[in-house]
């Protein structure tokens, strides 16, 4: 074996025949000192791949990347490792498991090798609740449409199909390797008939894209969902030159230069991770809100701006009986918007306190006993008294009571949140700040 630098690349705008690098056992590879990996779907706007572009741990050669446990896994769900903090204080709990929220499990490598038929099966079968995110048609594969039949009556999962635009010519752009927008579609329409619920996850919001024919693209899922997940594209800065080239060709398809674009727009006080801000995404967020409020459709939005319009307390898009964990800024948020809506004394201000977030037992036990870091984390910044106490109780609530912190909720949702002052226990109190656009919907009675 050796290895060849790429030389150059160029960007051919028309349908051309390729070629795919067949690699051993798990399909990783190296590129220009990148861990790549064989992903059938070949999306532009992929998350994961800018995560490892950017990400220094994977540039080297004795990075290896193993598919899961399956067998290991299923043994935890069954209790055989009652000690296990992910047992103990979730699955014995029964909270919601989420698949598929970074990588897909459904993608064509699936379809060849099957590891994640067992686990699947096993959560149709025994009725934990799921929910699954995927761009891909599972259905299709006999086996898979075998037991999502047999187990349609004990299984408690919700499937979300991924989405970007209901334009077939505009998502093979930029999906280079998914299923038809339609195929997607109906594949939920068929689960739903089955008894599954079912979401439209129209995410990422690519503007220039996902806004194309949008009312009439919604039209034709409204008897395919239950529910519609939506969040904006967020563009990363720290863009390596494999990162800009896609950029670019998102541009060309956008109509628009999308680094300049998200640059102006998104506010500074959010650092290189470009969210843009409320104003431009108000005209589409109203477009989907009531769009599901006309249809009776559960509204979702992941988007840090509009997260205060959520009908239920999950992101995603379930509902609220299935048990949503509470220990979350979107809940908070929500009914902080409708507590704010409701009110008397308009002058009399909406505090939001730390208590608020603190409504799951189970999950704030395990932030508190879970660390956090590990040894192998870069420790310029942090000192080693402080390592050494690092969990996710303990993180959470040093940027709570940082709101200068690039991650507190006052940055986060850029001022959504206002320090107001400080409880008894030196925790901060926030303030919620209706915005402009809340104001006018209510006087247009969407909200």
């Amino acid at each position: 074996m050796h290895f060849e630098k790429v030389k150059n690349i160029k960007i051919i705008n028309k349908k051309v025949r390729v070629c795919n690098l067949l690699v051993k056992d798990n399909e990783n590879f190296f590129v220009n000192n990148i861990l790549t990996h064989n992903c059938s779907g070949k999306c532009q706007y992929c998350f994961a791949y800018t995560q490892k572009s950017n990400n220094p741990a994977v540039k080297n050669d004795n990075f290896k990347v193993k598919s899961i446990n399956v067998d290991k896994l299923i043994g935890i769900f069954e209790g055989k490792e009652p000690e296990n903090p992910y047992y103990k204080f979730f699955i014995k709990k029964k909270k919601i498991l989420h698949i598929g929220g970074l990588a897909d499990n459904f993608c064509n490598f699936e379809r060849k090798n099957m590891i994640g038929y067992p686990l699947i099966e096993y959560l149709l079968k025994t009725g934990y609740p799921t929910i699954i995110s995927t761009k891909f048609i599972f259905l299709n594969i006999p086996k898979y449409k075998a037991i999502f039949e047999k187990y349609k009556d004990t299984a408690k999962m919700a499937i979300q199909a991924s989405i970007i635009t209901g334009e077939e010519d505009l998502a093979k752009e930029i999906e280079v390797g998914i299923p038809k927008v339609k195929d997607r579609i109906n594949q939920l329409t068929e689960l739903k008939k089955m008894g599954y619920y079912t979401i439209l996850r129209l995410r990422p919001f690519l503007i220039g894209v996902s806004d194309v024919k949008l009312e009439e693209f919604l039209d034709s899922c409204s008897d395919s969902v239950d529910s519609i997940s939506t969040e904006f594209y967020c563009l990363d800065f720290r863009a390596t030159p494999e990162d800009k080239k896609r950029y670019e060709w998102m541009s060309k398809i956008c109509g628009f230069d999308i680094m300049n674009y998200y640059n102006k727009l998104s506010p500074t006080t959010r650092g290189t991770y470009k969210r843009l801000n409320r104003n431009v995404k108000e005209k589409y967020v109203k477009i989907m809100y009531k769009w599901a409020k006309d249809n009776g459709i559960n509204f979702a939005c992941s988007d840090p701006d509009f997260k205060e319009l959520n009908f239920s307390a999950s992101c995603c898009g379930l509902p609220n009986d299935w048990g949503t964990l509470k220990n979350q800024l979107t809940n908070v948020l929500r009914l902080a918007r409708m507590k704010n809506c409701q009110k008397v004394d308009k002058e009399k201000p909406t505090l939001i306190y730390l208590k608020d977030v603190i409504q799951d037992k189970d999950e704030e036990e395990w932030k508190s006993e879970h660390k956090f870091m590990g040894d192998e984390v870069c420790k310029t910044s942090i000192n080693t008294s402080e390592l050494s106490r690092i969990n996710h109780s303990y993180l959470f609530k040093k940027k709570w009571n940082n709101p200068n912190n690039i991650n507190s909720p006052y940055m986060y949702f850029d001022g959504k949140m206002k320090p107001y002052g400080v409880d008894k226990e030196g925790n901060v109190i926030y303030e919620y700040i209706e915005s402009p656009y809340e104001k006018k919907w209510q006087k247009e009675g969407l909200l």
